[in-house]
Order: structure tokens, then C-alpha cells, then sequence
């Protein structure tokens, strides 16, 4: 028998709500909470569960934009840059790797075409890839990451930067589950958004000790908001310890 899976938005915040006990309990939380709540859960999931995130590989063509602010613009769901490497323009060019090395360049070049601009291609045959070049051929850090700014610094000489010339970054970058819809039917990441949306609810009603709703069933704010907190702390327990990857892992 088929399995209904959540795979979007709307439907992922009407099973919280469903969990909660609506329709036949009010849940007196508003939409923008619940998409608060939502919002808050995705953040985690992302940041922590090995389910929400993956390392790709993305290739950028340097510009003189990117030489004059100093600066590479790179995708806003990018968690952290594991790497970077750089295919120069040839001798006299440094970038990150020492290019005056011809067979270098021919690996080089030869896995930059595999990967698509701005996309990924088979992440596993590549990192083989990568590292036996990296370990064969030492690479110079000139590029800083920030993740709240969203780009990467360029640190080193930009004169060794050539228009036109490659860079290859290996980053670790959210799982969208705009993308990829089944993310939305993560056993962690309902569990945990329904815990938050009762924490809220619990909130709402803070103020009432018992509140009769005209169903006749008598609601506790104070009890729904302590469950809800309680339910997020075990759920926190868990990601930590059965949900979360190594930082070896997750970092190669």
C-alpha cells in the first residue's frame, strides 16, 4: 500500500498541525508562526542533520567584476567552502596551484569540462579525483570564506588573477527541498517543526491556565509549552546523536 509523502510546504505545515490535533482541536497558532517555526526547523535540519546538506563541486569563470571588489559570488545556501582550486591561465599564472606544471592543467582542464557552470557532477569520482591531484601538487590558500556575507574573499595577490581563467570549489550547500520535495517528509525535521509549533501554541495561550474551548476539552498553556519544550530538547539529543555527521565527515 502506497505511503502518502509529504513533498511540499503546505502540506508539511497541515501534518504539524495535524499532529497537534487540528481539526479537532484549535490550534491557536497563526500562519506566519507556523512558518516561523518551519523557517526554524529547515535552519537546524540544514546546519546539523547529515540529511541536510551535501558537498558538491561548482565551477565559476573569474571576472573583472570579481577581481575588482575582491570578492565571488556564490550560491546562498552554501553552509561552508571545503576548498578551492584554480585552473591559471598557464606559466606565470599561480591561482592556488602551482600551473606552470602542464600535466596539472591537463587534469585540471579535463575535470573542470565534467562539471557543469554552477552545477554538480558525480561528487564521490570526483573528490578521488581531486585529491590525487591535491596530494600530488600543493595548493595555496587565497580565498576566505564567509557565510553571512555569502561569498568568497579573494586574500592573496589579485594580479595572479586572470579574466576569464577557472576556479572549482568544493562546498557544502543546504539540501532545498524546493529541489528535492522529499526532504519535506524527514522523519527529524516534522517532528522537530511540530514541537516548535507547540512551543508557540503554548505561548499563545501563556496567559490562560485553563482555557475551555467550546468543544468542552480544557487547554493548559503552561502544560502545552514545558511538552514542547521538552519534545525539542530530546529531538536536539537525538540529532546530535544519531543524526548528525562526524566533523570529518562532513568537512572530508
Amino acid at each position: 500500500m502506497a505511503i502518502n509523502r509529504l513533498k511540499d510546504r503546505i502540506e508539511f505545515g497541515k501534518y504539524c498541525l495535524r499532529k497537534l490535533g487540528d481539526p479537532v482541536v484549535m490550534v491557536n497558532v497563526s500562519p506566519a508562526q507556523i512558518d516561523d517555526a518551519i523557517d526554524d526547523a529547515l535552519d537546524m535540519f540544514w546546519e546539523y542533520h547529515a540529511d541536510g546538506s551535501v558537498q558538491m563541486f561548482f565551477k565559476h569563470e573569474i571576472t573583472q567584476a570579481d577581481i575588482d571588489t575582491r570578492t565571488i559570488e556564490i550560491p546562498e545556501n552554501t553552509l561552508a567552502v571545503v576548498r578551492v582550486l584554480s585552473l591559471g591561465g598557464g606559466s606565470g599564472s599561480s591561482g592556488i596551484a602551482n600551473f606552470d606544471n602542464l600535466q596539472y592543467y591537463a587534469y585540471f582542464s579535463d575535470l573542470i569540462s565534467k562539471i557543469p557552470g554552477g552545477g554538480m557532477s558525480s561528487y564521490v569520482m570526483n573528490l578521488q579525483y581531486l585529491n590525487t591531484i591535491s596530494e600530488v601538487f600543493n595548493a595555496e590558500k587565497l580565498f576566505e570564506f564567509n557565510k553571512h556575507q555569502g561569498k568568497l574573499v579573494i586574500q592573496g595577490d589579485t594580479s595572479k588573477l586572470r579574466v576569464g581563467e577557472h576556479i572549482i570549489y568544493e562546498a557544502v550547500v543546504t539540501n532545498d527541498p524546493e529541489e528535492h520535495p522529499l526532504t519535506w517528509d524527514n522523519w527529524w525535521l516534522k517532528n522537530y517543526a511540530t514541537a516548535l509549533i507547540k512551543k508557540q501554541w503554548g505561548v499563545n495561550l501563556g496567559k490562560y491556565t485553563n482555557v475551555t474551548l467550546p468543544s468542552g476539552i480544557t487547554m493548559n498553556g503552561e502544560t502545552i509549552r514545558a511538552e514542547g519544550i521538552a519534545e525539542i530538547a530530546d529531538l536536539e539529543d537525538r540529532l546530535r546523536n544519531e543524526f548528525q555527521l562526524p566533523p570529518d565527515a562532513m568537512f572530508g
